[in-house]
């Protein structure tokens, strides 16, 4: 066991053991403040304890010997009556007597170690009234090679760690054996370093449980290699779901340093946890972890290997760190599987992870109230250097999940819950939203910007199958610097009041061209048949936008058995839009809400406004004939205008209406403009229109 730096000394302890040492240099001088320009003390009292100890040079005058008024670092002379006298060194804060001729005099920085003229005065029947306690001061770098005497009952190792003289067996860490056979016990320490005792997770776990006895820090500084994940859950032993390398306690705090990391080995199963919290446990703060699993070697089925896991518990901070090859996620935050007791994480705070090389998530959010994640950092998860990943491949994916075979489950929910500028480059997925539970309740804010960079299938995906939901999931931003395949996802089946609300999608990439695809995907065409509901809704897209190209807004599936009602992007945004999921398809059975752009036709056989914008401009043209646009099924606000560039002579039909007049109205007047809404049950209202329309 080595001595270290004490880099994790306060203030405060600083100031502590300066007064210890104060104590120390006044018991061994006889100085007041232990300085050559004290005054003479018989006494000194420890300003931090209240100790009162006789002073050395009073001890030695009691015992026939009077100290000199100069020391070995300053020299001075011992006259032929002076064999009484001892003379002070301060390299081994050690008094002398002369054993040779007299008179003699002393050179200054006069070495008396070791010379057989000077006799150190340490014999313990001379010095049994000392009995020096402060351990901060009778300083070994190795207790188990240290030969200590007697009238030591405490010693420190460096600026680390106070042992006391203690009797029983010994352990490697809380008790010691000296080399003269005497036990020492571990009673303070200014923090537990890995370097110092361990080796494996077995030590590991034991230091770190030392560390919360001892009410101070665990710092692995130590690249800590092939571990096993070995440590049972305490509630449910033995089972490989829970085993992890540390298991977290209450109270605690965990500081990597230096070349501190916990690596796995070949776990050779498909479960593991790195770190893991749960059971309620409260107030762990971990800083600055690097944690790499098993990515790399692990061949097993499966995909529940964790960095860093934290369920059931409260008051948990993480501050940086990197997670690095995981089999599974980087960070999983949820409820343990068969949960039945109604608690979820809580009070969470994580800063800055940066997350790498992770077979399924970078970070999923499962469960939990009051979480706070600020700006994450993941790349390249999923599919990576050869080896494929686990599905979904998400850079983050915020799921709610809970074991519904279990009777009396606890449904999962996101209350109050943040991720601030996520920062993704390298993924299947980018921001994928599963939230499928029955009556499940979510509140969950992505502020900031999410970056997505080099994500080669789905930007964001928003996947909600089951019914009875409250609550919004706000998306602030979603900035593409490269085109994915499908930039969003939207597979939303609205038979409640869960919402997804996204602020902007922007397409910041330099790559011209292509198709930024935002695409409606039910998981059937045949909801009915299924026992799902037909609407497809509460989704919603503040603003869509890109300098080089268009959105395109499509049917993943026939959407004809759907009640859509979407809103997405602006009036003057780059969308376009074409819902028929095959030639022949009439698009959705109804269809409210909003879609943003412009939609240009020129097509004589007539178009259904539910395929296309809520915005319908018609080019006319002498040659071709006039355009009908049907709006029947089509509850949205439509405005349905003639092209500037049309002639006069072909006019715009707008059918599917409910006038006092009858179904269709028309205009050929140019830039001709009408401005509706069908209403379900009874007459359409016509809220603006330029040019003059008839019925």
């Amino acid at each position: 066991m080595s001595s270290g730096c004490g880099d994790v000394l306060s203030l405060a302890d600083l100031q502590t053991a300066k007064k210890h040492q104060i104590f120390e240099a006044e018991v061994i001088t006889g100085k007041s403040g232990g300085v050559a320009t004290g005054a003479d003390i018989d006494y000194a009292t420890n300003q931090v304890t209240g100790q009162t100890q006789k002073t050395l040079p009073a001890v030695l005058r009691d015992a026939g010997f009077y100290p000199v008024s100069w020391d070995f670092s300053i020299g001075g002379t011992l006259t032929a009556a002076d064999r009484d006298k001892v003379v002070y060194d301060p390299v081994s804060k050690t008094w002398y007597s002369y054993a040779g001729a007299l008179p003699v005099t002393v050179p200054a920085g006069f070495n008396p170690v070791g010379n057989a003229d000077w006799k150190p005065q340490t014999d313990p029947n001379l010095r049994n009234d000392l009995k020096l306690v402060p351990a901060y001061f009778m300083e070994v770098s190795e207790i188990s090679t240290a030969n200590i005497s007697a009238i030591y009952d405490t010693v420190c190792v460096g600026v680390r760690y106070v042992y006391s003289r203690s009797t029983g067996a010994v352990d490697g860490i809380t008790k010691i054996e000296s080399a003269d056979g005497a036990v020492w016990e571990l009673t303070s320490a200014t923090g537990i370093y890995a370097s110092d005792f361990c080796t494996d997770t077995t030590s590991l776990m034991k230091a770190y449980t030392t560390s919360v006895a001892l009410a101070c820090d665990f710092i692995i500084d130590k690249n800590m290699t092939g571990l096993i994940a070995s440590t049972d859950d305490p509630v449910n032993p033995g089972n490989n779901a829970f085993k992890s390398v540390i298991c977290c306690v209450s109270n605690s705090t965990i500081r990597f340093v230096g070349d501190g990391a916990l690596r796995l080995a070949n776990q050779g199963r498909p479960q593991s946890h790195i770190i893991y919290v749960a059971n309620g446990v409260q107030n762990v703060n971990i800083y600055n972890p690097v944690l790499e699993g098993d990515r790399l070697t692990n061949t097993t089925i499966g995909e529940h290997g964790w960095g860093l896991t934290i369920l059931q518990s409260s008051n948990i901070r993480v501050i940086g760190g990197t997670f690095t090859n995981m089999f599974g996620d980087g960070i999983y935050i949820g409820m343990k599987w068969g949960t039945t007791d109604g608690t979820v994480p809580g009070n969470i705070y994580i800063e800055k992870p940066v997350i790498r090389q992770c077979r399924r998530n970078g970070i999923s959010l499962t469960s939990g109230e009051n979480v706070l994640i600020v700006n994450p950092e993941i790349y390249n998860i999923g599919d990576y250097g050869g080896i494929t990943g686990a599905m979904p491949k998400s850079g983050i994916d915020i799921e709610p999940e809970a074991d519904e075979g279990t009777p009396g489950y606890t449904v999962p929910r996101l209350i109050n819950c943040e991720i601030s500028n996520p920062y993704i480059n390298g993924a299947y997925t980018g921001l994928e939203l599963n939230i499928f539970p029955n009556s499940l309740v979510a509140e969950v804010a992505v502020s900031g910007n999410t970056t997505l960079v080099n994500v080669t299938n789905r930007g964001l995906t928003a996947t909600r199958v089951q019914p009875n939901g409250i609550g919004k999931i706000s998306i602030n931003r979603v900035v593409f610097k490269t085109p994915p395949i499908d930039f969003c996802v939207f597979e939303m089946m609205g038979n409640d009041r869960l919402f997804v609300e996204i602020g902007e999608i922007s397409d910041e990439s330099t790559t011209a061209g292509g198709d930024r695809n935002i695409r409606l995907l039910p998981r059937t065409a045949d909801p009915v048949g299924q026992g799902l509901s037909r609407n497809f809704s509460n989704i919603s897209v503040g603003k869509c936008s890109s300098k080089i190209s268009s959105f395109t807004l499509l049917a993943g599936i026939s959407l004809e058995q759907y009640f859509l009602d979407i809103n997405i992007g602006q009036k003057n945004d780059p969308i376009v839009t074409s819902l028929a999921y095959t030639a022949g398809d009439t698009g959705p059975a109804q269809m409210r809400g909003f879609i943003g752009g412009v939609y240009t036709t020129t097509n004589t056989a007539g178009i259904k406004s539910k395929l296309y914008n809520s915005t319908i401009r018609c080019n006319t043209l002498a040659q071709s004939g006039n355009i009908t646009v049907d709006t029947t099924g089509d509850f949205r606000e439509l405005t349905v205008g003639k092209f500037p560039n049309s002639d006069v002579v072909n006019s715009v039909y707008v059918s599917g209406l409910n006038t006092p007049g009858g179904a269709s109205m028309h205009s050929a007047n140019f830039s001709a403009r009408l401005t509706f809404k069908n209403n379900e049950g009874t007459f359409s209202e016509i809220i603006s229109s330029y040019g003059t329309w008839a019925v």
